[in-house]
């Protein structure tokens, strides 16, 4: 099943995703993300968080840093403050 969203329209999983992650302070695995869902009481799967956290990439609303391990960490975008 493939899941198109328009940079208007998010699902469910993609707002409530996006509410954790605003609580956050640093950036985070899906599967840290996985948990913290989780402790909000949010039923959602692992996969689900893959495909969302996909989505919200490529319309910009998170970034992601992939670690020498391997490992990607998701974070908001933040404002570039170096040009202020």
């Amino acid at each position: 099943m493939l899941l198109l969203v328009s940079m208007n329209r998010r699902t469910r999983s993609q707002e409530r995703i996006l509410k954790v992650m605003k609580g956050l302070t640093k950036p985070t695995s899906a599967q840290d993300l996985y948990v913290e869902l989780r402790q909000h009481e949010y039923s959602i799967g692992l996969a689900t968080v893959y495909r969302s956290l996909d989505a919200l990439k490529l319309n910009g609303l998170v970034q992601v840093r992939t670690l020498p391990s391997g490992e990607s960490l998701y974070s908001l975008p933040q404002a570039d403050r170096h040009h202020l």
